[in-house]
């Protein structure tokens, strides 16, 4: 299965990169929170038009501690490795609960841009340390902009500033942050990052 995947987007790589000579593919961007916690290696193989195709290699937990979003949808196809992802989950009368759900390579998962997850890598015993995962990631285009899910009472916004508000679990209450803005306040930024 993972030989397969891999040929297939090989092919479809190298059939879309020598139809756009401009894109710069096999770039490898590593992702981090702004230096915060270095988490995941990204790998550019493909780009045609506002659609997108990567290699995530996770090393580690997602940066930080709060949830995101993402500006576009998005397919994951899981080559190797698992990950548990952390969501909530609505409950009958509204009762909003942590969810954990584990996936273990092989998959194909599709998440709409509005969903908010965080990941995290799991050991494959108790004590072992936590072990990488292999992903192909296809991305279309963009449709709105990044964001963090925060507790309101944690972030020091002014009215104005707040995109969006909603409840979270334990009666929290959650504001939506743009990304960049996100990273740009240290102290709070810092203070939710997930390595030491």
């Amino acid at each position: 299965m993972i030989a397969f995947t891999l040929a297939c987007a090989l092919i479809l790589v190298i059939s879309i990169n020598l139809a756009n000579s401009d894109y710069v593919w096999l770039r490898v961007e590593h992702i981090s929170g702004n230096g915060r916690c270095r988490y995941l290696t990204r790998v550019h193989l493909a780009k045609l038009g506002g659609w997108s195709m990567y290699l995530h290699w996770f090393t580690g937990d997602d940066w930080s501690l709060d949830k995101h979003d993402h500006p576009r949808p998005f397919w994951s196809i899981g080559l190797w490795g698992r990950y548990v992802e952390n969501t909530e989950r609505t409950l009958d009368g509204g009762h909003i609960v942590e969810q954990y759900e584990v996936f273990t390579a092989p998959w194909v998962r599709s998440f709409p841009p509005y969903h908010t997850h965080r990941l995290l890598l799991l050991p494959f015993d108790h004590d072992a340390p936590k072990r990488p995962c292999l992903t192909l990631v296809i991305v279309g285009p963009v449709v709105r902009e990044w964001g963090w899910w925060v507790q309101k009472n944690l972030w020091p916004l002014l009215d104005n500033e707040v995109r969006d508000v909603r409840m979270g679990t334990m009666g929290r209450v959650m504001a939506w942050v743009q990304s960049e803005r996100y990273y740009s306040n240290d102290q709070v930024a810092d203070a939710r990052k997930s390595c030491p």
